[in-house]
């Protein structure tokens, strides 16, 4: 299946800010979990979970980002009908990963800032593992359930320029998408504006001197993550809103701006995410700083070093050594 046909000028243009998108999410994750995991390490079960939103986020920009700018750009569903279904799977099992696992976040911020004690206890390193896998156990079953039971499929449509779940019956498609929407936005957001309201009145205190117990460090973390937490409801809220009106209220009729707004509000949200989280958490952006000037002093270094050898082999008038340069610098 095509896309829609569309000018030179629309075409260049969403390839062009598709693109960026992809880029800027890659890179973006790439650097914050190089941060993240960077010796000294920065240990917290807190930064297990950011990482946790990372990983997702860096996912969505190597496959289903990866297949919307590629299908933006060539018009067509690029990698064929098992590409599709792969693309498809992530895109779903992506979008309530990272819901969850945001809400999961704010939990561990709530007991972190609020109950240190059972904090401690019930968010080590080994059981913040274990919540993040059991929750993507989840996750992974509430996508694969429709299409093992062959309610559903994963088709290209070409108004979204990407892969996702095809109702059989407009039935299942109503049940489906209310259960999705109950989970992974009313609950999540719910729990979510719950934890960070607490915890927000909790640091309004210690700025007023009523307590004392909270560290600069973990004030800087939750007010990090609280303007995570809305950024992303700011860009996921819309996303949910469209995919409601493209199932339940428009289905066959959308418009293609509604049903674009779907994959472009997911890579902005996958593009800024470790932005705003390098920005906010000095630790994490000293580090996301020096892996970048490590990465081009490298590169610097070893040109320099190409250009010093060149040079030698010249003078010395051994020109056969200096046409085998490239074989010996890696």
């Amino acid at each position: 299946m095509s896309v829609p046909s569309r000018n030179v000028s629309l075409v260049i243009f969403e390839s062009s800010t598709s693109a960026f998108l992809v880029l800027s999410a890659f890179l973006g994750n790439s650097l914050l979990l190089a941060a993240l995991y960077k010796k000294p390490r920065l240990k917290s079960s807190t930064v297990l979970f950011i990482a946790a939103l990372a990983v997702t986020d860096l996912l969505n920009a190597c496959i289903p980002g990866l297949l919307f700018f590629s299908s933006l750009a060539v018009g067509k569903l690029p990698f064929g009908k098992f590409g599709c279904q792969i693309s498809g799977f992530f895109l779903h099992f992506l979008t309530y990963a990272s819901m969850s696992t945001m809400t999961l976040t704010a939990i561990n911020r709530f007991f972190c800032v609020l109950k240190p004690r059972v904090y401690k206890c019930a968010f080590t390193h080994q059981r913040s593992v274990i919540y993040i896998a059991s929750l993507w156990m989840f996750v992974a079953v509430v996508v694969i359930i429709p299409i093992a039971a062959e309610w559903s499929t994963f088709s290209f449509n070409p108004m979204m320029a990407s892969c996702a779940m095809k109702f059989a019956k407009p039935d299942l498609e109503f049940g489906y998408t209310t259960f999705i929407v109950f989970v992974f936005v009313v609950v999540c957001f719910s729990i979510t504006t719950f934890c960070y309201l607490s915890v927000s009145q909790r640091i309004q205190q210690h700025n007023a001197n009523v307590i004392v117990s909270l560290s600069t460090q973990e004030i800087r973390l939750t007010r990090a993550l609280f303007v995570l937490v809305f950024t992303f409801a700011a860009l996921w809220i819309p996303v949910f809103f469209a995919i409601v009106l493209m199932r339940l209220v428009f289905r066959a009729s959308f418009p293609r701006g509604v049903a674009l707004l779907v994959p472009y509000l997911i890579s902005l949200s996958s593009a800024l995410n470790p932005w705003i989280y390098g920005v906010m958490s000095p630790a994490v952006r000293d580090k996301m700083k020096k892996s970048l000037c490590k990465s081009s002093s490298v590169a610097i270094s070893s040109e320099k070093t190409n250009e010093i050898i060149v040079l030698r082999a010249w003078e010395s008038g051994t020109e056969n050594s200096a046409r085998n340069i490239p074989n010996m610098v890696p």
